[in-house]
């Protein structure tokens, strides 16, 4: 395995701790003689990543990204690598959760939605954090933030 190959968690016994499931896909950044500094993108929030150095053996190589691609788009995995943490924050909120905004912002009150009003969760998959909520008496689901929203019975 080498710099830019993507890989998939096979082991996940050492890495618990950061929330990290089998089967995560990543791309490696460095390798060291005695493990691999991988960038792994969370399955469940698209655009949350973590920079994590973890075994070989406890990966496998899946494909090899381009490098030209990274150049010709300007992604500077480094810079990606330096503002990342080491943690996956488990998410709070499942598909079908009962849920209540707790926030009043322009964003959802241009759609008519205000603090207080209640809805359920329509997809459980994020991206940078938003989800899809369906609230009550609207005719459509819009993105919330996470941290905007508060489960209830």
């Amino acid at each position: 395995m080498k710099k830019y190959d993507i890989v998939e968690l096979i082991s996940e016994k050492y890495y618990a701790n950061h929330n990290l499931k089998q089967q995560t896909i990543g791309i490696i950044l460095e390798k060291n003689n005695q493990t691999i500094k991988i960038m792994f993108f969370n399955p469940k929030n698209n655009g949350d990543y973590l920079v994590l150095d973890v075994q070989e053996n406890d990966v496998r190589l899946l494909d090899h990204f381009d490098e030209g691609f990274l150049k010709q788009y300007n992604i500077n995995l480094k810079l990606l690598a330096e503002r990342a943490k080491n943690f996956f924050y488990p998410s709070k909120l499942k598909l079908f959760d009962k849920v209540k905004l707790l926030k009043e912002d322009k964003r959802y009150s241009k759609y008519g939605i205000h603090k207080g009003e209640i809805g359920f969760v329509v997809d459980d998959n994020a991206i940078k954090n938003f989800i899809e909520v369906d609230f009550l008496n609207f005719d459509e689901s819009i993105s919330v933030n996470i941290n905007d929203l508060e489960v209830i019975n």
